[in-house]
């Protein structure tokens, strides 16, 4: 087959398409009409038969396939150094998030004590608050007992 007749879709990971005319095409100078890429879809009549080929092997002969193989290579290369590097980055957000949880805990304990702490020391200030009321309410009917009685004295007199 000629290479005219042949139309490839070269994509990152697509398979090679190949377009084959079939002898009741309608040919140009007999050979089929190109298609560009763009208009691919709209311009393949139903009467073609299109079919996926898997790439050839690549053979060690030729110079642009050497560069293909380099170019893959370089391909695999950065996505490895890709992946070791979002690796390591994982592994550095897990430690992080470990400590911080380790933060968590400890700002938890830390503020069950506070809280508890604090309800000793309401506690203390609330008795302490009571022992004043009772000192100063018995200091009062103490002194008020130290003016009736006199005054209830000269009275009765």
């Amino acid at each position: 087959m000629p290479e005219s007749d042949d139309f490839f879709l070269h994509g990152p990971q697509a398979p090679i398409l190949k377009i084959e005319c079939s002898a009741n095409d309608n040919r140009i100078n007999g050979n089929c009409p190109s298609i560009s890429s763009n208009d691919f879809q709209s311009a393949v009549p139903r009467s073609k038969s299109v079919r996926f080929e898997e790439p050839e092997e690549l053979d060690g002969g030729g110079g642009e396939s050497q560069d293909r193989i380099r170019n893959v290579q370089a391909q695999v290369t950065q996505v490895t150094q890709k992946m070791k590097d979002n690796i390591g980055r994982l592994l550095e957000r897990e430690a992080n998030l470990d400590s911080l949880a380790d933060l968590t805990d400890q700002f938890h304990y830390t503020g069950d004590i506070y809280r508890q702490s604090t309800e000793h020391v309401r506690r203390k200030l609330w008795w302490r608050q009571q022992k004043t009321r009772l000192v100063l309410t018995a200091v009062f009917i103490f002194c008020t007992i130290l003016l009736i009685v006199p005054l209830i004295s000269k009275l009765l007199q």
